[in-house]
């Protein structure tokens, strides 16, 4: 799957989750400190998930794992 399919997929599932525009979410390349291919920034999400930035960030990985194969761990 190619990143662009998997950022759709992604966007189409939050904008669903917190009833927002899918022009709102960001991606940034992961550091190489961290294991991953996306990162995506949860920051301007808290006002619609009225969470924290961690708990933000659990809620959107828990909801891609249980609903898309092509994912299978966040950090």
């Amino acid at each position: 799957m190619t990143q662009e399919i998997l950022h759709n997929k992604i966007k189409n599932s939050i904008a669903e989750l917190y009833s927002i525009s899918k022009h709102m979410l960001q991606f940034q390349n992961t550091r190489k400190d961290f294991v991953g291919d996306i990162t995506l920034v949860v920051f301007n999400l808290l006002p619609f998930s009225k969470k924290d930035a961690e708990h933000t960030a659990k809620h959107i990985g828990d909801y891609l794992i249980k609903n898309f194969s092509e994912i299978n761990s966040y950090n």
